[in-house]
């Protein structure tokens, strides 16, 4: 997404601004340093219930769906994460992301168990959150997490991102239609999806 560029422009020149003002504050500094242990921490955490908690997709755990990732990651030209399935208690996402050098997908069980392993629907969102991990947004966020606090900046360049990572998905679906039937499903959940018009709802922006 061209707007992407330059948003991300701007939040460099901004994040060198906050970033030179807490290194040369030994508070600041403190508070950067206590943030990215907690991160990290987190991070490790939320791994760690991953794999001892949550489904693995791999050859011989939902093979069709594990099928569909390595299409996926072979039509953006990466290499293919660790993915799991997260039960979500109805809620509708998924996310990216990386900690000690591995990379992360996770789908929650609504979107999984929902559509079809092998659709369209499946491989926008897949596709969705490969292309955060192929266009280094995670990495990116780090450098940038000062400025993603900003009224208006932060928002702005987040959004540039969710929709350069759309034009991700919407080249692994298969149809233009499956890209835009996942976008609906997120917005107004699965029993509604059907019912939406999806030219008005994009309208809305």
């Amino acid at each position: 997404c061209p707007r992407e560029k330059t948003y991300f422009i701007v939040a460099v020149i901004f994040a060198l601004i906050l970033w030179g003002v807490i290194v040369f504050t030994v508070f600041g500094a403190l508070i950067g340093l206590l943030i990215g242990l907690f991160s990290w921490l987190g991070n490790g955490l939320l791994v760690a219930h991953l794999r001892s908690s949550c489904i693995k997709v791999d050859e011989r755990q939902l093979p069709e769906l594990h099928r569909t990732v390595q299409e996926v990651c072979s039509r953006l030209g990466t290499a293919a994460p660790e993915v799991y399935v997260l039960q979500s208690e109805g809620f509708l996402n998924a996310f990216a992301m990386r900690h000690c050098g591995r990379d992360f997908v996770v789908l929650y069980s609504s979107l999984a168990e929902g559509f079809d392993h092998r659709g369209d629907e499946v491989r926008f969102y897949l596709g969705h959150e490969v292309g955060h991990l192929k266009s280094k947004h995670i990495l990116k966020q780090i450098f940038l997490f000062p400025v993603l606090w900003l009224p208006l900046l932060g928002p702005a360049y987040d959004r540039a991102c969710e929709a350069s990572c759309d034009r991700y998905g919407a080249f692994c679906a298969d149809t233009i239609d499956g890209a835009v039937r996942g976008l609906v499903v997120l917005a107004g959940g699965k029993a509604l999806a059907g019912k939406v018009d999806a030219a008005v709802f994009a309208g809305q922006a």
